[in-house]
């Protein structure tokens, strides 16, 4: 599936960082899917242990016993509107 994808972190301190993830999908894939899953890991920052999650679609969940972000895209997309 032709997916472009875009993240930034931000260190707020030493224990506290700001996500941005975007994604845009092809404007061809259109309306045909059901369900699209994005995972980040973050191995290498150790386990989140809290978070403040916020999604525009779809749903946030803590993963890989919480150093990864899994994103639940489980809705079709409007029409006309490919990003997320």
């Amino acid at each position: 599936m032709p997916i472009r994808g875009f993240y930034q972190i931000k260190e707020m301190s030493p224990v506290e960082f700001r996500l941005l993830l975007q994604i845009q999908f092809h404007p061809l894939v259109g309306n045909t899917f059901w369900n699209c899953q994005v995972r980040l890991p973050f191995h290498h920052r150790g386990v989140i242990k809290s978070h403040d999650l916020k999604c525009t679609g779809g749903s946030f969940s803590l993963t890989d016993h919480g150093q990864s972000v899994l994103w639940n895209l489980n809705v079709r997309r409007p029409r006309g509107n490919l990003e997320t």
